[in-house]
């Protein structure tokens, strides 16, 4: 009896370790899908740079700046107030959203069985055919690939902030309203009615989906290699992950709150002011002009939605003359906030690797953990960028490889265990040292400290 009840003990155990692999399993193949799709070579690209730093701040500051906010701004393009119109347009990009989070999952099953297929080839005398079409089976899935990695660029990193809010747009209405829920942009629709209760099902739900799939497609795009060369490389996942969220409060604010303006106003400059404090802080990019622009562009929105709160909070704010010197003033405002906000990163960046120097030709016998005192490991990070100093065939210089080797050293010392840190001096290791052993060692340890 007792050899029965430990032989179903084992089964049990046993159906708990496979499913336990099989979820972890599913866990890497979708983490896999999306690692993929967000290293694509246009990330490389100065262009595409060059749109999304535009957009990051164009998107946002349209989303307040708009004629349905109150400002003094006349539209000269009348086809974007039908209601039907605008509906139709939903459904486009539902249907896109749905037809990338479909794709997606179908590329992370198809990249699940060629990895199976691939394990199985080698395992038996008849695996010569199977490999074949393994190999046949993964040119396709490459050339799927580069297509959905396109598109998903353009539809969770490009635009996303646009087609999040062309969904809550349907949201927009006078919830506080003692009469009828009309819409505020729309007064003929009843927004707890049919068919506009059903818009607004629809369109929560895929505002859920698409802001998950964007959050580990931005998770997935995150690099710890401290000598990245991708004009968009950032380590700071945990960083844009808070900024996600945060876009996603500042269009939800922005799109429900009209029947509060005075808190909609406050709320929606405070959600501004935290994404561009969260830029600031972090400088979530490798690359210094970029946290310039992404930064400045940010300023620029946080100042829009200051002026909003003059005008909401002012008493004349209905007056034609007061609300079109507001509209001025932001125009003519913009661009100073830019410059203003690009030129506070540069001085916060020289600060934060002010102490680069310490690290340079140490005493051997000092104790890492007592060179410097880090604030948290980010801060490891963000001090190791001091060793981006390349020579003409983009290799690091020895003299500041040595820096930002001891710098990591430093960190690792005072947080030991830090996943974070033993990747990015895995990276170090493998990037400029050349020495993949020895980063395969670091590894390791970043395995072994990592979530179970």
């Amino acid at each position: 009896m007792q050899a029965m009840q430990n032989r179903g003990r084992n089964n049990v155990s046993g159906e708990e370790d496979d499913l336990l692999e099989q979820k972890k399993t599913l866990q890497e193949g979708v983490f896999s899908a999306m690692h993929l799709l967000a290293r694509s070579r246009s990330a490389d690209s100065w262009k595409f740079a060059a749109v999304k730093v535009l957009l990051e701040g164009l998107i946002p500051f349209l989303v307040i700046f708009n004629p349905t906010n109150g400002w003094d701004i006349h539209p000269g393009n009348p086809v974007w107030q039908g209601y039907h119109t605008y509906v139709r347009i939903f459904y486009a990009f539902v249907v896109v959203v749905y037809v990338a989070v479909t794709c997606i999952a179908f590329l992370t099953l198809a990249m699940r069985r060629q990895a199976r297929g691939g394990g199985g080839a080698g395992t038996g005398g008849g695996g010569g055919g199977h490999t074949h079409g393994g190999r046949e089976h993964s040119k396709a899935l490459r050339r799927f690939a580069v297509v959905l990695q396109t598109f998903t660029e353009v539809v969770f990193s490009l635009f996303y902030m646009s087609v999040f809010d062309y969904m809550v747009f349907l949201f927009n209405c006078k919830f506080l309203s003692k009469g009828p829920k009309l819409h505020n942009y729309w007064p003929e629709v009843h927004c707890f009615e049919t068919p506009h209760l059903i818009h607004l099902s629809v369109a929560g739900v895929t505002a859920v989906v698409f802001f998950c799939s964007t959050a580990l497609m931005l998770v997935a795009g995150c690099d710890l290699n401290p000598v990245a060369r991708g004009i968009m490389s950032s380590p700071a996942a945990v960083t844009r992950i808070k900024v996600l969220v945060m876009k996603a409060v500042y269009v939800i604010v922005v799109n429900t709150l009209d029947s509060a303006g005075k808190v909609q106003a406050v709320l929606m400059t405070a959600a501004a002011l935290a994404i561009t404090w969260y830029n600031l802080s972090r400088l979530p990019f490798l690359r210094y002009a970029v946290n310039l622009l992404w930064v400045g562009g940010w300023a620029a929105v946080t100042f829009t939605c200051a002026i909003y709160c003059v005008l909401e909070f002012h008493p004349r704010h209905k007056e034609h003359g007061f609300n079109s010197s507001m509209v001025m003033l932001v125009l003519y405002g913009v661009w100073p906030s830019i410059a203003a906000g690009a030129g506070v990163t540069a001085l916060w960046h020289r600060y934060r690797l002010r102490d680069a120097g310490k690290f340079a030709s140490l005493d051997p016998a000092v104790k890492l953990r007592k060179v410097h005192q880090f604030s948290s490991p980010e801060d490891v990070e963000l001090l190791s960028r001091s060793m981006r100093v390349f020579d003409g065939e983009g290799g690091v210089l020895e003299e500041f490889g040595n820096i930002g080797e001891t710098i990591i050293k430093c960190g690792i010392a005072v947080y030991p265990g830090d996943v974070g840190l033993l990747v990015l001096y895995a990276n170090f290791l493998m990037e400029v040292r050349r020495d993949g052993p020895v980063a395969r060692t670091q590894l390791q340890l970043a395995l072994k400290s990592g979530p179970r």
